[in-house]
């Protein structure tokens, strides 16, 4: 089990907090959009879409302020690399969740959802961690991290996560946890989290 520094803790909850307040702030303007053209509300892809974005936003900005220096790698992929205890670097990924009935998440994957390695240049290893998040009632929900310890392949196919840290993200204002019965239309749940990771090494 890998255990965070307090220094690295610290970060990690200010990038949750910076997320959940892009998230609240101007998560009105999903709404807006929306209202633009009738073809935006018809299978919610592209409210789930501009909901990404923000959260895109908001971690690349936490990430900046905590001086991790987040960027995007390739397929579209957003995540910055940090020191973890035992001279590890640990690879924090960006991936939308789903919080399940029993209280686990589940995140999607394909045969490009993996990442972390051991660095050629540097012979550093680099362990794979989520930085999940979840969406409630249109905004940023629950945060947390957790290290990847496997894919299943499937269609979707989904990542084996390890013990999960929650992290401590402002909660929306308009109450706690809901789950997010938005399904959306069925072979197509997730499909932002997909695209994320389309061409990811």
């Amino acid at each position: 089990m890998v255990y965070f520094s307090e220094e690295l803790r610290s970060s990690l909850n200010l990038v949750a907090h910076e997320m959940s307040e892009v998230s609240n702030e101007r998560g009105y303007r999903v709404s807006v959009a929306l209202e633009l053209d009738e073809a935006f509300i018809g299978s919610g892809r592209s409210r789930s879409s501009l909901q990404r974005d923000l959260a895109v936003d908001g971690f690349m900005l936490g990430g900046s302020r905590a001086g991790l220096s987040p960027y995007k790698a390739g397929g579209g992929a957003y995540e910055f690399g940090a020191e973890i205890l035992g001279s590890r670097m640990g690879v924090f990924r960006l991936r939308k969740a789903r919080q399940l009935a029993d209280g686990s998440f589940r995140v999607v994957a394909n045969t490009a959802s993996t990442w972390g390695d051991i660095d050629d240049d540097t012979l550093i290893v680099e362990i794979p961690f989520v930085f999940g998040y979840t969406m409630t009632e249109g905004h940023v929900g629950v945060v947390f991290v957790a290290e990847v310890t496997g894919v299943v392949i499937g269609n979707p196919g989904e990542l084996i996560l390890g013990p999960i840290t929650l992290l401590n993200a402002t909660p929306p204002t308009t109450g706690g946890f809901v789950p997010d019965e938005d399904e959306g239309l069925p072979g197509m749940e997730d499909d932002d989290d997909d695209i994320v990771d389309s061409d990811a090494a």
